[in-house]
């Protein structure tokens, strides 16, 4: 087990900023915001984003993929209405797979699943 800084890309979604998501954990900055390039799109005359879940494709080997679930303990995979999107510089505990460590089964607003 080792403890690494890595980082993670957060969105907050809906009018009243009730949602937010962890969406994906990066290597590094550089790839952490090639992929908020990549993946957010403006839409209208607001300041506003969506992301198309299904478009997340452009993970490469040692970053990870979060599978978010609503409160109800269901995989949501439908788009967002994302109001905004934040890059944290966060500590994870990585085994010798690469895969993040997770306690338990959280039914809580996401869950981690690793890229191994």
């Amino acid at each position: 087990m080792k403890i690494k800084k890595m980082y993670s890309i957060y969105i907050i979604c809906d009018n009243h900023l009730a949602n937010s998501y962890r969406v994906g954990v990066f290597k590094n900055f550089t790839k952490a915001m090639a992929f908020v390039k990549k993946t957010f799109y403006g839409r209208g005359e607001y300041p506003s984003y969506s992301l198309e879940w299904n478009n997340i494709t452009n993970l490469e080997s040692g970053d990870y993929e979060i599978s978010s679930v609503d409160s109800f303990g269901q995989e949501i995979t439908e788009s967002y209405d994302v109001r905004e999107v934040k890059v944290l510089e966060e500590l994870f505990v990585v085994d010798e797979y690469g895969n993040i460590a997770s306690i338990g089964d959280f039914q809580a607003p996401n869950y981690i699943q690793g890229d191994s």
